[in-house]
């Protein structure tokens, strides 16, 4: 099925010849599925993974964009790291001549977690589960409070006020609201 001709180079668009293999299928499905303002400038981000002297494979396009959306979540952040990592490589590659395929997602990463830190945004860390993959997960802080209840049960018992001048869990046992066991009644 004849759909009209790419604006890039004039040829026919045949919607057949795009969903050929299950590749093409999964990766326009993908695609139709991230919101424009992702989806563009992820699509930009691919090309610059084209070798130079052949196209890059439906397969490997998938792949990548799978590499990149299950890494991190698609929102401005990722866009704006999306746009500023083709802006740069593209000026390079005129500036030096360097039209070398990349070959990682090692450059995103720099710029994605210097605009994190622009931005005041929290960087999602790797957390590997028992199959291998990767799932990213907000970076807090572990709930350390009962560690310092133990620390305080241990100071009163050794007759030290835990609350005192001295000490240095007072203030995180003033926020958790911690009192000593014979005011706890």
């Amino acid at each position: 099925m004849k759909l009209t001709r790419c604006p890039v180079c004039h040829c026919n668009i045949h919607l057949d010849a795009l969903i050929q293999d299950q590749a093409g299928r999964d990766l326009l499905g993908d695609v139709a599925a991230l919101p424009d303002f992702i989806a563009r400038p992820l699509l930009n981000y691919i090309g610059l993974f084209r070798p130079l002297k052949s196209d890059l494979s439906n397969g490997r396009a998938l792949r990548l964009m799978r590499e990149v959306t299950d890494e991190y979540k698609a929102d401005h952040l990722l866009a704006s790291a999306l746009i500023e990592t083709v802006n740069k490589l593209r000026e390079k590659r005129i500036q030096f001549q360097d039209v070398k395929p990349l070959a990682n997602h090692n450059y995103l990463k720099q710029v994605y977690k210097s605009l994190a830190v622009k931005n005041n945004v929290a960087m999602p860390t790797e957390n590997h589960t028992h199959q291998g993959k990767a799932e990213a997960v907000q970076t807090t802080k572990p709930d350390d409070s009962q560690w310092y209840i133990e620390q305080a049960t241990r100071m009163v018992k050794m007759g030290i006020d835990p609350l005192g001048e001295k000490s240095t869990i007072a203030n995180k046992l003033k926020e958790m609201n911690w009192r000593p066991p014979c005011q706890q009644c």
